[in-house]
């Protein structure tokens, strides 16, 4: 208030608006009340949403006799709160059976620092090989638990350090019982870092 306008910040305040994918479109103006000059910004928030729902379908074959499939259901909840916490929940089944939910919450307005707690839930099977011949068939099952802080870098991406903790069961379905694994369940726990460049 009462500073001159500087174009170049206020064209990017403007396209960082636009960027958080809230709004059809972002526009400002100029007023004039009663001698004084107004800045007027007009962000017309997206007819659809502020939820979404989206559908995927993955589909796998080495032309040799291994064909899978993986229908995917993706829910997003937004604006939860006045900081933007987000809700989103993936529901896999197929080749690979998955339940991902995490709780997205920025610690401040705009969006720089945030806090992520998630779970998952996933059954996958793998083969194994011995030349050309399959000669057994595991399962997997994993229930994990994630915490995750990090930071935005503007438009360009994202770091996250975190702890990860669950179990894992691996399981020998189909194959001689000398190939199993020998343990029927594994602790895990690790410390992770993610950066995301876009």
């Amino acid at each position: 208030v009462g500073e001159p306008v500087v174009q170049q910040k206020l064209d990017t305040d403007m396209r960082n608006i636009y960027g958080t994918g809230d709004f059809e479109h972002v526009n400002y103006k100029f007023l004039n009340d009663s001698g004084q000059r107004v800045l007027a910004v007009e962000a017309l928030e997206k007819s659809w949403g502020p939820d979404y729902i989206r559908f995927g379908l993955g589909l796998y074959s080495d032309f040799g006799g291994d064909s899978t499939y993986n229908l995917l259901v993706s829910y997003k909840k937004t604006w939860l709160n006045s900081l933007g916490g987000e809700w989103k929940t993936d529901v896999q089944i197929g080749n690979t059976k998955q339940l991902h939910s995490e709780f997205y919450q920025p610690l401040v307005a705009n969006s720089r620092f945030f806090v992520v707690p998630s779970v998952n839930l996933e059954n996958q099977k793998f083969n194994l090989y011995q030349g050309n011949n399959r000669i057994a068939v595991f399962d997997r099952s994993s229930y994990l638990g994630l915490l995750e802080a990090g930071m935005n870098y503007e438009r360009f991406g994202e770091l996250r350090f975190g702890l990860v903790g669950g179990i894992v069961k691996p399981n020998l379905e189909i194959g001689s019982p000398a190939l199993g694994l020998g343990q029927s369940r594994v602790d895990t726990g690790a410390f992770t870092a993610r950066i995301i460049l876009d």
